[in-house]
């Protein structure tokens, strides 16, 4: 089995060789893509993707106001139960004072929590409408891109290499608008 995939890998390496040829590797199309294909002005490239959600800032504003009623909620659902423990352990009150006062706890607890799990939701669908629209608009910038460029670049390029990158790289920068982008803003 080993051996197998140890041939399997020399043919494929040995494959993807040949294809590549003597230049060595290519890189993508486009001045913008430096070594290693990163990009050569990084500032510029996040600039032209925040454009895309430019037209989105009143739903991120609502997005950042829902991530921090969600952790506000959290907090202080947290920071809630030390006194009602405290109180539901203080043997200087009666039994039924307890559980009176542990059943009004639990509703405002039960309260605070829904008023997190509605932010967090709130914010979650926000954030896919938001990223969802800015991929649709990507998507329809690249397309009219490719619209424009002349058939000698089409000739050039391998079969499926253009769409395989930009459907990778879009879906990417997707996955980026709609998971990352809360998470670095959140720190969670």
């Amino acid at each position: 089995m080993a051996r197998d995939l140890e041939n399997l890998r020399k043919r494929y390496n040995k494959a993807a060789e040949e294809k590549r040829g003597p230049g060595g590797p290519r890189r993508g199309p486009g001045p913008m893509r430096g070594p290693g294909g990163k990009p050569k002005n990084t500032k510029a490239v996040v600039r032209r993707l925040m454009s895309y959600l430019a037209p989105y800032k009143s739903r991120l504003l609502l997005v950042l106001l829902c991530m921090l009623g969600s952790t506000a909620a959290s907090l202080i659902g947290s920071y809630s139960l030390r006194p009602i423990i405290n109180d539901a352990a203080d043997a200087g009150k009666s039994a039924a004072e307890r559980v009176a006062y542990l059943g009004q706890m639990l509703v405002v607890l039960a309260v605070i929590y829904l008023v997190g799990i509605a932010c967090s939701y709130l914010q979650a669908r926000l954030m896919l409408t938001v990223s969802q629209n800015a991929t649709e608009q990507l998507r329809n910038d690249l397309f009219n891109r490719l619209q424009g460029l002349p058939i000698r670049y089409f000739d050039r390029q391998s079969t499926g290499e253009i769409m395989s990158r930009f459907t990778n790289d879009v879906d990417n920068i997707d996955t980026m608008l709609n998971n990352t982008l809360t998470s670095l803003v959140s720190g969670s």
